[in-house]
């Protein structure tokens, strides 16, 4: 049976925008669900292939559109008319080629994190440090009741 795929994107070194890696890094050490991992700066096509083979694909990426610290999780439905590029692409998108390749694409989730600070540093702000544990515990949720 195919694992569950955690897919955690964002640019490390701008703060707050690297916050999936450091979720991705929070939801290994306290689940012994089974699952396979990317990280990534961007999504990308190209990921189609890993995503078919997924029960269940997690994405995780920091947000820049609402109150510091939020922390949500969203259904990701494939959308063939979101825009899709050979070098960037949303979920939806991703989900939506995926299927349109390999013939079918896995149930899919989005967890975004409102950051604060996306200047040039490998911190976190400390508002968004305080939400990787609820962001991993919402993914460790989906991956225990799903995956």
């Amino acid at each position: 049976m195919a694992e569950p795929l955690i897919i955690a994107y964002g640019n490390s070194i701008r703060g707050d925008d690297g916050v999936a890696f450091f979720v991705l890094d929070r939801i290994s050490k306290v689940t012994d669900v089974p699952f396979r991992e990317m990280r990534e700066p961007q999504l990308d096509l190209e990921m189609s292939e890993e995503v078919s083979n997924s029960s269940l694909v997690v994405f995780i990426d920091a947000s820049a559109i609402g109150d510091p610290g939020h922390t949500e999780m969203i259904r990701v439905e494939p959308i063939e008319t979101e825009v899709a590029r050979s070098h960037g692409c949303t979920p939806g998108a991703l989900l939506a080629y995926t299927e349109a390749i390999h013939g079918h694409a896995p149930k899919g989730a989005l967890v975004t994190i409102t950051g604060a600070d996306f200047g040039y540093t490998e911190s976190l702000s400390d508002i968004v440090e305080k939400s990787v544990p609820v962001a991993a515990e919402m993914v460790v949720s989906l991956l225990e009741s799903e995956g």
